[in-house]
């Protein structure tokens, strides 16, 4: 079972294909990540008049079990949170600074220990990094990293949460 969250103080977007393709993509990218193919089940999203203010998703994934992918647009604040579990373990990342692993009576915990307010977004999120590495590889006529057909997988799992909507 794994949960990807993602939550924030007021809505960006007025639609949920929008707030899927533009902000809530990169918790699709970790649950595909961690998790594996999976197609999906079901997507609620509810509005109010002319917003959309949260939805979720539910996929199931191929080696067995549920993931879902859950974002809130009425949140206290802004905040990321991801939960797996499975095979007697748990993992949780909370927003990108904490670490917890859980694995029977041993309960780990790590901490980022920079001061991620001191960083830009590109650097604090490692996009800095991943832009170096393309441009690294396209000067050695190298394959990166990852590949763009992962990119592809996460777009058509977009579509699949887009097309199985029921509006609330």
């Amino acid at each position: 079972m794994a949960l990807f969250q993602k939550h924030r103080p007021n809505a960006t977007h007025p639609h949920l294909a929008h707030q899927l393709m533009d902000d809530t993509i990169h918790q699709i990218d970790m649950l595909r990540y961690f998790c594996g193919e999976g197609e999906v089940v079901s997507t609620v999203a509810h509005h109010a008049s002319d917003r959309l203010l949260g939805a979720a998703s539910t996929v199931a994934l191929e080696h067995g079990g549920y993931g879902m992918v859950i974002t809130s647009l009425q949140a206290g604040r802004w905040q990321e949170n991801y939960t797996l579990h499975g095979g007697g373990r748990s993992m949780i990342i909370e927003a990108f600074s904490r670490l917890r692993l859980i694995d029977g009576l041993q309960d780990t915990v790590q901490e980022e220990t920079y001061a991620s307010s001191w960083l830009t977004t590109l650097e604090g999120r490692g996009f800095n990094g991943q832009i170096n590495h393309f441009l690294d590889c396209v000067k050695a006529r190298s394959l990166p990293l990852t590949s763009g057909w992962d990119a592809v997988k996460t777009q058509q799992m977009v579509e699949q949460m887009i097309a199985a909507v029921t509006y609330t």
